[in-house]
């Protein structure tokens, strides 16, 4: 009972869940009790402000998610220990220990301790909710950046594809021109042919003609002179 009664005039008063390191408002006989059968230590238990996780070149964001990591285990532990406590109280008091009003003064601390987690809590989630507030704003300031590369991306290639629609139909058009003017070349230069040819067999029957009359030519002045050789003699 003495033990008991030195144990709970040692929590003292104006329990802050923040600075339970420097109080040792925790730091009793049946908490350190706890803490062994949980396989804890006090330090556990202790609160680490948010500047203790800071890394020098590291973001902000790995920060918070060390301190959160590390917080929502501390509460997790005092719970346990907290829990522990009450059941080695309620032990006690079975084998005959009955709680003096030193325990209902830790209660009240105890429920003092819940009450400025709670508020401390509260904090954190609305330091969260800013900071995820900028996230978030951060975030859609990106995907709006994003989204008009994007665009600038799309109508880079709507201006390309069209570009390259009128390049093909030019080149398309250039090519039917130049298609129908081989074709008309061909046509001439056929036709050239063809006169040429024409010219050739018209040529080649004159000089038959020519020759043939060169011929007779011949023949008739030679039956000419025969005829006239006789007479003469």
């Amino acid at each position: 009972m003495a033990v008991a009664l030195k144990e709970e005039t040692t929590l003292g008063s104006g329990l802050d869940a923040a600075s339970v390191q420097n109080t040792k408002i925790l730091d009793t006989p049946r908490t350190r009790e706890s803490c062994r059968s949980l396989g804890l230590v006090l330090e556990d238990l202790h609160y680490r402000p948010f500047e203790a996780f800071s890394i020098p070149g590291d973001m902000k964001e790995k920060q918070q998610m060390r301190f959160d990591h590390y917080e929502k285990k501390r509460k997790e532990h005092l719970a346990q220990v907290l829990a522990e406590r009450a059941n080695v109280i309620v032990k006690n008091a079975k084998k005959g220990e009955v709680p003096g009003v030193q325990s209902a003064q830790f209660l009240s601390m105890l429920e003092s301790l819940f009450e400025k987690e709670a508020k401390r809590l509260e904090t954190d989630l609305k330091n969260q909710l800013r900071s995820h507030s900028g996230l978030v704003k951060e975030n859609d300031a990106q995907l709006k950046k994003e989204e008009d590369a994007y665009k600038r991306d799309d109508t880079r290639l709507a201006r390309k594809q069209e570009a390259d629609r009128l390049k093909a139909e030019v080149g398309e058009k250039t090519r039917e021109r130049c298609n129908i003017r081989l074709d008309a070349n061909a046509q001439a230069n056929k036709k050239l042919q063809d006169e040429f040819a024409d010219k050739q067999v018209k040529f080649a029957e004159a000089k038959i003609a020519e020759k043939f009359r060169l011929e007779r030519f011949v023949e008739e002045k030679g039956a000419l002179s025969a005829e006239k050789s006789p007479l003469e003699g």
